[in-house]
């Protein structure tokens, strides 16, 4: 299984997260700091990079964290901001995150997806919305490719689409959607293979996980109990060629969630 990093509620129907971490054949360990909740969004080899928030604060940075030395470090001013800096993701020097005035979804004031580069300072905005209506959700960054989801408040249901961005040639697509009316929960290898849920636009409505390859036929890996889904994923590469999907399955009548891990042998 190797390196794994999650949060999990202190308690139960207790709102407060840790970020805990396990190497392969270790036990776990807490990652963020006494007085701070946590939550995970990437790794890069022993750096794991995750967003701390200060409960008597109020705020949120992004931080790295050393999974051999167990040390962590927070990043700079190109990072952090006294704004909402959350969920990232990262490759090399890049940072894929998310920006916005306020905590949460859906609420007004500028949200942003970046990407960043530790080394040149380079930054790139890749999505945007200052609307109540619509919001953007940054995904995983892996070698080249950085995915995220654009989602829209509606009625009956919320409608989200997602986009593969190449940092190279900085060239951004809007995946097909199919037959399903939103897809979100992306995650992306550095070949450019993105794992995303696909679903009907309510909570748990036909929600399944799917294998979105470029030049290739968009397959089902899995289906979803009705009344749940995942709201995020991250693939992780093997050395065997093999790629392993980690997700979160929630309950959309009580929000409780596991996570969960599917292997795609492709």
């Amino acid at each position: 299984m190797g390196t794994v990093a999650w949060s999990q509620n202190r308690a139960p129907n207790v709102g407060r997260y840790d970020v805990w971490a396990r190497l392969d054949g270790s036990r776990a360990f807490k990652v963020n700091a006494q007085g701070t909740q946590g939550f995970p969004r990437g790794i890069d080899g022993t750096t794991l990079a995750f967003q701390q928030s200060d409960e008597a604060r109020d705020d949120s940075d992004l931080w790295l964290y050393d999974l051999t030395t167990r040390t962590r470090r927070k990043l700079g001013r190109a990072f952090n901001t006294e704004e909402w800096e959350w969920a990232p993701s990262i490759a090399g020097d890049w940072i894929l995150f998310g920006r916005g005035r306020l905590q949460g979804i859906f609420e007004p004031g500028l949200r942003q997806v970046l990407l960043v580069n530790r080394s040149t300072g380079e930054q790139r905005q890749l999505a945007k919305t200052e609307t109540l209506e619509t919001e953007v959700i940054p995904g995983q960054l892996s070698g080249n490719f950085a995915v995220w989801s654009v989602c829209r408040a509606g009625r009956d249901a919320t409608l989200c689409d997602t986009f593969l961005y190449d940092v190279a040639s900085a060239t951004t697509t809007k995946l097909a959607l199919g037959a399903a009316r939103s897809q979100f929960a992306a995650s992306v290898t550095a070949a450019g293979v993105v794992y995303l849920v696909r679903s009907n636009g309510g909570c748990g409505d036909a929600a399944h996980l799917v294998r979105h390859e470029p030049g290739a036929a968009v397959e089902t890996l899995m289906r979803f109990p009705r009344g749940t889904e995942s709201f995020r994923s991250f693939a992780f590469e093997r050395d065997t060629g093999e790629t392993e999907i980690y997700f979160e399955r929630s309950r959309c009548s009580s929000g409780r969630s596991d996570v969960v891990r599917v292997v795609d042998t492709r």
